[in-house]
């Protein structure tokens, strides 16, 4: 089996996440499967737009991180829209002043909560094998050591989702608040967020 073509980013940023030093040959279908086990089906969200604060106009709308690249955004009357697409990041710029409603139809990955089981599934793998060994240099290492973080990260990805339920519900569809970060990264608005139709 090999990535469908909407999937490429999306595992490609989950395999990132759990492995940044590209230390573990991750097989992209595991990946891809862990990805579809945390998916979502969403018809008719309403993308948040963010007005410029000088004039006023709304060529930015956004949503949740972790949508595939075949999401469609449309109008009101569910006809598309042409935007300039970061969907990993979840948002959509156009050209020119856009009035909402903007709505979104696609698929939306839980990334927190497929790394945090990729990560798991590394540490799995890891347990299962050697616990420690020594190199042709005399230094030793622990592969148990790794385990070990891998979960730990598991741990702290499983508490982000937790929040990004608590805040989104179920599937993550609701409203997501914008923090400081994406303020500064993406130029969107505090509070700021995205709504189910």
């Amino acid at each position: 089996m090999t990535l469908r073509p909407e999937m490429v980013g999306l595992a490609a940023l989950l395999t990132r996440t759990v492995d940044p030093a590209g230390r573990f040959d991750i097989d992209p279908d595991v990946v891809q499967d862990t990805l579809d086990r945390h998916a979502t089906a969403v018809q008719g969200a309403r993308l948040t737009g963010t007005p410029h604060p000088i004039t006023g106009s709304t060529t930015t709308y956004a949503g949740p991180h972790g949508w595939a690249d075949d999401a469609v955004v449309t109008d009101a009357n569910g006809d598309p829209l042409t935007p300039t697409a970061d969907p990993l990041r979840g948002r959509w710029t156009f050209d020119a002043d856009t009035p909402g409603p903007v709505h979104i139809n696609g698929t939306y990955y839980d990334l927190n909560a497929a790394a945090a089981e990729l990560a798991e599934l590394l540490a799995a793998q890891l347990a299962g094998g050697i616990l420690s060994f020594t190199d042709a240099a005399g230094e030793s290492w622990s592969r148990g050591d790794a385990s070990a973080a891998l979960l730990e990260l598991a741990t702290r990805f499983r508490a982000r989702a937790a929040a990004d339920a608590a805040t989104t519900g179920a599937g993550g569809v609701g409203s997501v608040s914008i923090n400081a970060s994406e303020q500064r990264n993406y130029g969107l608005h505090p509070g700021a967020g995205w709504l189910a139709p």
